[in-house]
């Protein structure tokens, strides 16, 4: 089962990494640098369980013992992954959700017709002048 996980991390990140999106969900999709960013926590299992199999590695050889216990090492891995897809998770909900308010918020003031751009003000010399009105 965690080698299926771990799979399945491997082939949503390097697909996210790849294409830029990421699917959080149905019908709900994050794309760009957020997506990328999922991809790349994906696959940050891989080094971390192997540093972590060095280290448990190191650990058992500088205490005496011959092998490290493969019990330890199997249920720090299982934390990992499950860490990782729990990360994810909550990430990819708080992406989708940042990139949602970013798309419905008007590209400057008045472009959603509530507020008017003023545009320049009448002397281009002096900033404080008060700004034309358009008619």
């Amino acid at each position: 089962m965690i080698l299926g996980m771990e799979i399945a991390l491997l082939i949503f990140g390097i697909a996210a990494l790849v294409r830029g999106k990421f699917s959080v969900g149905k019908d709900r999709k994050v794309t760009g640098w957020r997506a990328r960013l999922l991809g790349l926590i994906c696959l940050t299992p891989f080094p971390v369980a192997m540093t972590a199999g060095i280290v448990i590695g190191v650990v058992a050889a500088l205490d005496g013992r011959g092998e490290p216990d493969y019990l330890v090492i199997a249920g720090v891995e299982v934390v990992i992954v499950v860490a990782t897809c729990v990360i994810v998770a909550l990430l990819g909900k708080a992406f989708y959700a940042q990139q949602r308010r970013e798309e419905a918020r008007p590209a400057f003031p008045g472009a959603d017709g509530f507020g008017v751009d003023p545009g320049p003000p009448a002397d281009p010399d002096n900033p404080y002048a008060p700004p034309r009105t358009r008619a």
